[in-house]
């Protein structure tokens, strides 16, 4: 299962919340660096605030001790402001979205189980650039629309 993961206690310990709900809820874990689970929840929401070493990884057993290796791309928290966002759709169902004034994007592809992931722009390259280059790869403008966080989608 794929989590939202935060270090905790000092970094010796993970906070982590399922990225997928599961009966109309997430599934929360504590669990030690060692691998012992300290507590197991189920929570309505996902993990908020700016954490700087925020991270999307797997649980997985490895060799019967539990960890997290993250998962092939960079993360942040979901926003829980409204965020309006140009989207854009590639014949592939690849979508990408870019913030007009909150320097964030979002996508999903292969790499994130078509989930959909935030990140944060490091506003080294314009907004028309970045956006001319996805058109250059095939996407096309599907409109202008809302983040949902409460269905991790676009409204």
């Amino acid at each position: 299962m794929d989590f939202e993961v935060v270090p905790k206690d000092g970094d010796t310990a993970f906070f982590a919340r399922s990225l997928v709900g599961v009966d109309g809820g997430y599934v929360q874990i504590e669990i030690t660096k060692s691998g012992v689970v300290k507590s197991v929840s189920r929570v309505n929401q996902r993990i908020s605030g700016t954490h700087e070493k925020y991270t999307h990884a797997r649980l997985v057993n490895n060799n019967g001790k539990l960890d997290f290796i993250d998962l092939p791309y960079r993360a942040r928290t979901y926003p829980r402001f409204e965020v309006m966002c140009e989207v854009y759709l590639h014949t592939s169902g690849k979508l990408w979205a870019v913030s007009g004034n909150h320097d964030l994007v979002f996508f999903k592809n292969d790499q994130t189980n078509h989930r959909l992931v935030c990140q944060v722009i490091d506003n080294s390259s314009p907004k028309s650039k970045r956006i001319a280059e996805k058109i250059g790869k095939g996407y096309a403008l599907l409109g202008t629309k809302k983040y949902d966080l409460a269905t991790n989608s676009f409204i």
